[in-house]
């Protein structure tokens, strides 16, 4: 590591077909990593290969090179078959699919480090298009074996990426509503952010839409087809775009590299700056870590977008005079990050009361929890240990587990549960 003087953070950009790598230089300015000296190619192939007479990988570029010369196996769809579960044999050993995403993360660290001599890689921020859990578990299990502290790697949404690469833009690019369409393998994924003004903290929204039947990427290789492509997406626009002011427009994606839309892109820039590029999300994972591990700027902002918290969660406590409201989970913050833990002394109680708040709509609810079957004991000898915990940003479980005041008082072993839907606000 001579010569590495550098305490590194890097984004990346974990998709389905590509992989791109963003970095905070010296001056904390987010940098992308280009695979190539002379031009800007930011692009790794997120493929994996296996040497047919050794235990030894290599990925991107050159596992298809590679493969095209025979000299192994190459693996691809690394995301899906984590998704799934799968196993597959290679060269007689049996790998489960997160092993081979592990070794994929190993492999990327490597070329990583061979890129940037200057650092030594001490924060990790990875976007995905989707949050999955059994995905995200992997990824950290793959990032931590290589070296890295779990509290010094962070995974967000794309959509997240897109929020912090805007509001690290000039602010003339957010002067009204931002919208982005994402054109992969997978369709057209849309979003649009707008900053809600007059407010303090301000609320940062964004929206989000999927056309996956009126957008295959396919269909840019059939004459015929891509003008029913292009049709397809005007309209989709302009549909989108009724009773929405929008300044500027993002374009990123395979489907945006190849030539079949030179009349929607007049009809969509008309009034409208636009910008076209592959790297938007990568560098967004490199302004979220300079704003995790660094340098916050959006203090003052709540995201109220998909992978964030929906609801301001606290319980109703007695400070011996009346019922007051003690926080303990916050809306706007990474769903996985988003669970709180806690214990209190119960004094003669039946029921707990939870109260949700929306910070976005100024709804609210109560949630009661009845205590049935709770031992009675003298007064102040019921000590209740109580954990949020979020499955997705729109799901989380409220748990009370009585846990009995020492050996005078062995706990009952009993646990109450109340699973709960953000969206609908009610029991699920």
């Amino acid at each position: 590591m001579a010569g590495r003087s550098l305490s590194l953070t890097i984004g990346i950009d974990l998709a389905k077909d590509y992989t791109q790598v963003s970095y905070l230089d010296s001056g904390n300015h987010v940098i992308s990593m280009s695979m190539e000296e002379e031009i800007e190619e930011y692009q790794i192939p997120t493929l994996l290969f296996r040497y047919r007479d050794r235990e030894a990988w290599c990925i991107g570029e050159e596992a298809k090179k590679r493969q095209k010369n025979g000299e192994g196996i190459l693996i691809r769809n690394l995301l899906e078959e984590v998704e799934y579960g799968t196993e597959t044999t290679i060269m007689g050993i049996r790998y489960f699919a997160s092993d081979l995403l592990e070794q994929y993360f190993a492999e990327l660290f490597k070329l990583i480090e061979y890129k940037l001599t200057f650092g030594i890689i001490t924060n990790v921020v990875v976007t995905i298009p989707k949050l999955n859990k059994v995905l995200m578990d992997v990824i950290f299990d793959g990032i931590t074996r290589i070296g890295i502290k779990k509290e010094q790697v962070k995974i967000i949404s794309h959509v997240e990426s897109f929020v912090y690469y805007v509001m690290n833009q000039k602010p003339e690019v957010r002067v009204n509503s931002v919208a982005l369409f994402d054109f992969s393998p997978d369709g057209l994924t849309y979003m649009r952010m707008s900053v809600g003004a007059g407010r303090k903290p301000s609320v940062i929204n964004v929206r989000t839409a999927e056309y996956t039947e009126e957008m295959n990427l396919e269909w840019t290789m059939d004459p015929e087809k891509k003008e029913v492509l292009e049709e397809n997406f005007i309209s989709i626009f302009e549909d989108l775009f009724k009773g929405n002011v929008v300044s500027s427009v993002f374009l990123t994606g395979e489907g945006f590299k190849l030539d079949w839309y030179a009349h929607a892109i007049q009809v969509l820039c008309s009034k409208r700056k636009g910008f076209i590029g592959d790297n938007l999300f990568a560098k967004g994972a490199g302004f979220f870590g300079r704003e995790v591990f660094y340098t916050p700027v959006l203090g003052d902002y709540l995201l109220n977008c998909y992978g964030r918290t929906k609801v301001n969660v606290g319980i109703m406590v007695s400070n011996g005079i009346r019922e007051v409201l003690q926080p303990l989970s916050s809306a706007g913050v990474n769903w996985y990050e988003g669970g709180a833990r806690a214990e209190c002394i119960a004094d003669q109680v039946e029921e707990l009361k939870f109260h949700l708040e929306s910070p976005f709509t100024g709804v609210s609810k109560m949630i009661t929890m009845k205590l049935t079957g709770l031992p009675k004991r003298p007064p102040k000898t019921t000590r209740l240990a109580i954990s949020i915990a979020y499955s997705s940003d729109c799901k989380l479980v409220i748990q009370v587990e009585d846990k009995g005041f020492g050996d005078f008082f062995p706990s009952s072993g009993r646990i109450y549960r109340e699973e709960i839907n953000i969206e609908e606000g009610a029991s699920v």
